[in-house]
C-alpha cells in the first residue's frame, strides 16, 4: 500500500513540475510532456515525449535521408549534488533507396514505411530517474529532464557540421519536479 501512496504522492509532485518551452526557428515551442511514471522493481521510471519538435528545418532535413539524433536526459539530485544521470538516444533517418524510415532507440533498430507513425515513436520516451536505494531519509532529493537535438553533417554545407540546436534557438526544454523525500515518496 505505501508503494501506491508513494507513486500518488510522486504524481501529485508531477503536477507541480516546473517545466520550460523553447521556441523552434519557425516560432513553434518546443516542450515535453509526461505520459507516466512509474516503479518498475526498485527502479522509477518517466515516459514523457517531445512536443513540437518538427520544425520545417528539421522536416527538411529529415526528408533529406540524415540522421537525426533526439537526446533526453534525466538527472537525480541530492541538494545540489548529482546522483545519477541516465541518458536515452533515438535516431531518426529517412532510406532513399527504399523509401522507409528507420528509427533506433535503444539500440533497437525498426524499419517503418508510415512517415506519420515513426515520427510520433521518435519523440517518445522512456527513461531511468533513480533506484529506491539511491533516496536517504530525510534528505530533499529532485529531478531534472531535458532534450536535445544533436549534431549532423548535411550534404548543402558539404559535409560540415550542423548543430541542430539551432533550430531551437540553442535552448533546451526541461522539466524539473518538487523537492521531495522519502518519506513524502511513500519509501
Amino acid at each position: 500500500m505505501s508503494l501506491l501512496i508513494g507513486i500518488f504522492l510522486w504524481l501529485k509532485g508531477l503536477a507541480l513540475l516546473v517545466g520550460s518551452m523553447v521556441m523552434t526557428s519557425d516560432g513553434a515551442p518546443v516542450s515535453l510532456s509526461v505520459s507516466q511514471i512509474a516503479m518498475r522493481g526498485d527502479t522509477a521510471w518517466i515516459s514523457l515525449q517531445v512536443d513540437s519538435l518538427y520544425s520545417k528545418e528539421l522536416n527538411d532535413i529529415l526528408d533529406s535521408g540524415t540522421p537525426v539524433p533526439l537526446i533526453v536526459e534525466s538527472v537525480f539530485l541530492k541538494g545540489e549534488e548529482i546522483i545519477a544521470k541516465s541518458q536515452v538516444k533515438n535516431q531518426l533517418q529517412f532510406d532513399l533507396e527504399h523509401s522507409e524510415w528507420i528509427l533506433t532507440r535503444s539500440n533497437v533498430t525498426d524499419r517503418i514505411r508510415e512517415k506519420k507513425k515513426v515520427k510520433k515513436m521518435f519523440r517518445n520516451f522512456d527513461i531511468a530517474l533513480f533506484t529506491k536505494s539511491q533516496i536517504e531519509d530525510g534528505r530533499a532529493c529532485r529531478v531534472t529532464v531535458s532534450a536535445s537535438l544533436g549534431t549532423v553533417r548535411l550534404d548543402v554545407l558539404n559535409m560540415q557540421s550542423f548543430d541542430l540546436m539551432s533550430l531551437w534557438n540553442y535552448k533546451i526544454p526541461r522539466l524539473e519536479t518538487v523537492s521531495f523525500t522519502k518519506k513524502e515518496f511513500g519509501l
